[in-house]
């Protein structure tokens, strides 16, 4: 029988006055074992949960998870008794989750994520994101990975108030897809501690927060974004908070190739324990590039190489250095390599050129690399050679032909391969053009919802590589169509998890 999960619920009770930070009154985790609620103050709070034979144990960003697969068909949600909130004129709740995949098709991510009740019903059923200059905007259209919301509820205390919490149900909608964390928190509330919490969470689940700066449970800006906004389209951290209880050792921004991990950490699950110390935090942003091969030779030393068209800034929030592990995935990575540099250009004489000191299929690993300055960049390539024979083969003269005959799609679009099939994280299609033309990509499931799409790009004539992620779907067959021009052409690719 497989085990359940355990469900943390700490209730604090402080002088709120004293703290900088208002904790919550109501705190869900998940964790592996067995299906049972804690709480300092038991009997403030009573639960009851749904048929459990639809949850099943998953992670997000290496952190425990509940997957709810009930489509709506059977009850599945969990109900709370808060007598802690009977009184309250204002409650935060933030929640990390990550939708099915088919919720984006349908344009309502949050899909019967929870229901207040009281004298009041309140329920959160639909897409809301602030518009107005004091309001949160999240990441939600077509984002990969786990979505981090704040809720903030002004509560009228002499008509109504809050008493019940259903999880994971509101308005005849069940939840479906995965629960990571939930927090409640009342009153002496500001836009200082929303920012705190959100940011906590998005750091914790490798979301990433729209246009938004990134604060610790001081409020010290760790990632201010007007500092940063070249490279905040996909923000990461790992380090250690002991106020927020965040010991983090790795992390994956959702839909980057990218795993930041402390030297010699598990880089797949978080541990309970860390090396950094308490308030040390080391970020990332990526530039949102191409995550392939560019065209522009950079001169490095003697050597002339290829860079990726996306660069990574990574900034360190520690007086202390501390070594770290990189690891990509890359179809072709025997001879990749890393550059870091202390500036955006990768000039010769303040670039590093290293190899891989771990390689596996789909995989390189960069082992111990120092981060000796606050602030450092960095992206992957290839030297000339190595790029001419395995990436641009063939690649001559194919821009200057402005008189583009009616072709088959399989006379244009050629030696492509799709890696790994059955899938498990990301797919990487590697082809060729063999002439200039505008391509892009769209994923569809069996019913032919389309669930993931590229925008159309103008590539040129050469050999070139797409990435698309496919971690967050469902064990299931797909259907990828190329789009080509006019033309299209598709291929099954198998989601399968090993």
């Amino acid at each position: 029988m497989k085990r359940l999960l355990l469900l943390f619920v700490l209730l604090f009770s402080i002088n709120f006055y004293s703290q900088p930070l208002s904790m919550p009154v109501l705190w869900l985790k998940a964790s592996w074992d067995d299906f049972s609620v804690y709480g300092l103050q038991k009997h403030l709070l009573t639960y009851k949960y749904g048929n459990s034979s639809v949850a099943t144990l998953d992670n997000v960003n290496g952190y425990k998870a509940l997957y709810f697969d009930n489509e709506g068909k059977k009850e599945n949600y969990f109900s709370f008794r808060l007598d802690s909130l009977s009184n309250s004129s204002s409650v935060l709740i933030l929640i990390a989750y990550q939708p099915f995949i088919h919720a984006f098709s349908q344009g309502i991510p949050e899909y019967g994520l929870w229901t207040f009740y009281g004298k009041d019903t309140i329920a959160l059923t639909s897409v809301r994101y602030g518009k107005h200059s004091k309001s949160f905007l999240y990441q939600y259209r077509n984002y990969p990975g786990a979505i981090i919301t704040s809720n903030l509820l002004s509560v009228d205390t002499e008509k109504g108030s809050l008493s019940t919490l259903l999880l994971g149900y509101a308005d005849s909608m069940f939840f479906h897809g995965k629960l990571a964390e939930f927090i409640v928190v009342r009153d002496y509330l500001n836009n200082r501690q929303r920012q705190i919490w959100q940011s906590y969470l998005a750091l914790k689940y490798g979301s990433t927060l729209y246009r938004s700066d990134y604060t610790n449970s001081k409020g010290d800006t760790l990632w201010r974004y007007v500092d940063n906004k070249e490279y905040s389209e996909g923000v990461g951290g790992i380090g250690r908070d002991d106020l927020l209880g965040l010991n983090q050792n790795v992390s994956t921004i959702a839909g980057d190739i990218v795993t930041v991990s402390y030297y010699n950490a598990d880089n797949e699950y978080q541990s309970a324990k860390t090396k950094f110390s308490d308030g040390e935090y080391i970020l990332w942003g990526h530039s949102n590039g191409e995550a392939s091969l560019g065209q522009t030779l950079f001169p490095i030393g003697e050597t002339s190489y290829y860079l990726f068209d996306r660069i990574w800034k990574i900034h360190r929030n520690n007086k202390r250095n501390h070594l770290i592990d990189l690891q990509i995935n890359s179809a072709i990575n025997h001879k990749l390599k890393i550059f870091i540099s202390r500036s955006s250009d990768f000039l010769s004489w303040e670039t590093k050129v290293l190899n891989p000191s771990l390689l596996g299929e789909y995989m390189a690993k960069f082992e111990g690399l120092n981060i000796e300055d606050s602030v450092l960049y960095f992206t992957f390539g290839y030297d000339r050679a190595t790029a001419d024979s395995l990436l641009f083969a063939n690649n001559k003269g194919g821009d200057n032909n402005n008189s583009y005959p009616t072709t088959p799609i399989n006379n244009i679009f050629t030696e492509v391969s799709y890696l790994p099939n059955p899938v498990k994280d990301n797919l990487y299609v590697n082809y060729k053009l063999t002439r200039r033309a505008t391509v892009w990509f769209s994923l569809h499931n069996s019913t032919g919802t389309t669930l993931y799409r590229t925008a159309p790009e103008l590539k040129s004539a050469g050999s070139t590589q797409k990435i698309i992620p496919m971690g967050q779907l469902i064990d299931c067959t797909y259907v990828l169509y190329i789009h080509v021009d006019n033309m299209i052409l598709s291929r099954v690719i198998i989601k399968q998890n090993f």
